[in-house]
């Protein structure tokens, strides 16, 4: 298991479940581990300080079983196992090649280096080969950087045909330039971070025999996407084989892989249809729409219907030509 990758899968869990914490909590957390992933990328550590980490990582999990649901108290306490682990095969391995011929002694590394990162991590290998909606992670932050110049470009020439002060200039360009974009690169941010951690977990879970399979963990609440929604209308059980759906599936997605271990493939949470069922005609239509709304509760269609096999969301005309001849209900 990729250290990298489980500091960064904490991250993510704290900034998942952010609505049931409140965010004076959050930040200091949040940015504690922020400043552990920054150690913890570098190509040149040799180690980590292991009483440190651990006790950022306790807070978190800590905080996150303290105020989020029991789905979250599983998930928390299967990573905070898997960082102990993680530590201690990397502790294993310095001790090992302490004792290789012509090696440090086995003393030195156990007290300096208890840990050693790869140069190469699986993390640091999604980042520079995965792409997500056409881009590495490299090539969204070039077309991130290139976005804000052009937009700063614009609005300098429109501030400067209107004849506006300095003042005035900040003022746009805080609300058109850096705004927007500090809204883009957490969002981008995010989605890497979601994308990195659910690869590690896929793998893990992949790798360990006494997991069947996976569902997909989704945030039922008013910002949940209709594609999130779709996946979670029955959160089906999948195995570990190629072309099951696997998140990030949009830009700022908060859907997880939730292993599964043998035994309980028949336990699953709540479903999008019984979430949405618990809600006022109101609600729904601010959730999906007034007309999907509409033609989900005359049974026109149904909660796992409303995309693609390419997770485009079907648009009202399309949903109301297919809704008859596709099995959409």
């Amino acid at each position: 298991m990729d250290y990298l990758g489980l500091l960064i899968h904490a991250a993510l869990l704290l900034r998942r479940y952010e609505n049931a914490i409140i965010r004076e909590s959050v930040d200091p957390l949040f940015a504690a581990l922020t400043r552990e992933i920054a150690i913890a990328s570098r190509p040149s550590l040799l180690g980590f300080d292991r009483a440190r980490i651990a006790k950022v990582l306790d807070l978190v999990y800590a905080r996150l079983r303290e105020r989020a649901g029991a789905d979250l108290v599983l998930v928390a306490e299967n990573h905070a196992a898997k960082v102990e682990a993680a530590i201690e095969h990397r502790a294993g391995a310095a001790r090992s090649q302490a004792g290789a011929p012509g090696g440090p002694s086995t003393d030195k590394v156990a007290t300096q280096r208890p840990t050693v990162a790869p140069v190469n991590s699986r993390a640091q290998q999604i980042l520079d080969g995965d792409s997500f909606d056409g881009s590495t992670w490299k090539r969204a932050n070039e077309i991130l950087r290139e976005r804000a110049a052009r937009d700063t470009a614009t609005h300098i020439a429109l501030s400067r045909n209107a004849n506006e002060t300095p003042a005035e200039l900040r003022a746009r360009l805080q609300k058109f330039v850096v705004q927007p974009n500090q809204l883009r690169a957490r969002a981008l941010t995010r989605t890497w971070t979601l994308n990195i951690s659910n690869a590690l977990s896929y793998e893990a879970a992949e790798a360990d025999p006494n997991t069947r399979g996976y569902r997909l963990l989704v945030v039922l609440d008013g910002k949940t996407s209709i594609i999130c929604i779709n996946y979670a209308a029955e959160h089906k059980f999948y195995l570990f084989a190629p072309g099951n759906p696997r998140p990030p599936f949009h830009y700022n997605c908060r859907t997880i892989i939730f292993p599964v271990v043998k035994g309980h493939e028949k336990e699953k949470p709540k479903t999008a249809q019984e979430w949405i069922d618990s809600k006022s005609a109101a609600e729904q239509d601010e959730i999906l729409g007034p007309e999907r709304g509409a033609m989900l509760r005359a049974g026109e269609i149904s909660l796992s219907g409303l995309i693609n096999s390419e997770n485009r969301v079907y648009d009202l005309a399309e949903l109301r030509g297919v809704s008859s001849s596709s099995g959409i209900r």
